[in-house]
């Protein structure tokens, strides 16, 4: 099935099943089901809260844009993502300002800054827990996943 139209905007979407006899959950599935996201727009928060990614195990990438001026540009820049799940690199107009599989989730970006308009970019990945919800398996973990925020620019005079 393809969609008419894009909203830039969180959606949901219903699937009916007319499932065989027998056939119920997971089942009524003959293989893993494929989801192609493309550009969209998600607040900062847990993804297991968010029923399309209740399951979802892997990355996505967050964008800003933040603007500098000569006088921050004389200051010691760091950005604080405060609270995520599991991993992230942060890019400051496109180069790696590091990556982090632990907190502190910190990042110095005082060499990749530039004057005027910054794209700040994060690539968060969380953990295969979700993925082992929807299977039948034994290993378990947190299924709390994603940038929970609140990202935060530091200046340090």
């Amino acid at each position: 099935m393809k969609i008419k139209s894009v909203k830039p905007e969180t959606s949901q979407i219903v699937i009916k099943i007319d499932y065989l006899p027998g056939f119920r959950g997971g089942a009524v599935f003959p293989e893993y089901i494929k989801q192609q996201c493309g550009k969209g727009i998600i607040e900062l928060g847990d993804w297991s809260e968010i029923d399309g990614l209740r399951a979802y195990s892997g990355g996505a990438l967050y964008r800003q844009t933040i603007r500098l001026n000569t006088e921050d540009l004389q200051h010691k820049l760091e950005i604080d993502l405060g609270a995520l799940v599991s991993s992230a690199e942060l890019f400051v107009n496109g180069k790696s300002a590091g990556i982090k599989p632990a907190p502190p989730w910190k990042f110095d970006i005082t060499k990749l800054a530039k004057l005027g308009e910054n794209k700040v970019e994060v690539l968060i990945y969380n953990t295969l827990a979700n993925n082992y919800t929807s299977i039948p398996t034994r290993y378990r973990g947190s299924i709390k996943s994603g940038l929970i925020g609140p990202v935060v620019l530091n200046i340090y005079q």
